[in-house]
């Protein structure tokens, strides 16, 4: 016997919509591609078929060791615009 759905897979093609508004406040790492580390709280982001940006504010440059622990962290101001250029991974903590 043999099942037949009419259902399809589908995945979100929001994710990061759905995900930076998930829980809020929180704090995002972003990873740029020209290997910097940054750390605030999302403020506000595109949505949907824009090309992905990322406000953050607070925002503080991570400096880590060899063994990926933290050195430092500065404070880059109130806020900071991340492009879609820029952007090379987002972790949402």
């Amino acid at each position: 016997m043999q099942y037949k759905s009419n259902t399809k897979y589908s995945p979100n093609p929001y994710v990061w919509d759905e995900e930076l508004k998930r829980k809020a406040p929180c704090y995002a790492l972003v990873y740029t591609k020209n290997g910097l580390e940054y750390k605030g709280v999302p403020v506000s982001w595109t949505v949907r078929d824009t090309p992905k940006e990322l406000l953050l504010a607070k925002p503080k440059m991570v400096i880590r060791d060899d063994n990926l622990d933290v050195i430092v962290e500065f404070e880059m101001g109130d806020s900071i615009l991340f492009l879609k250029e820029d952007i090379a991974r987002v972790v949402h903590l």
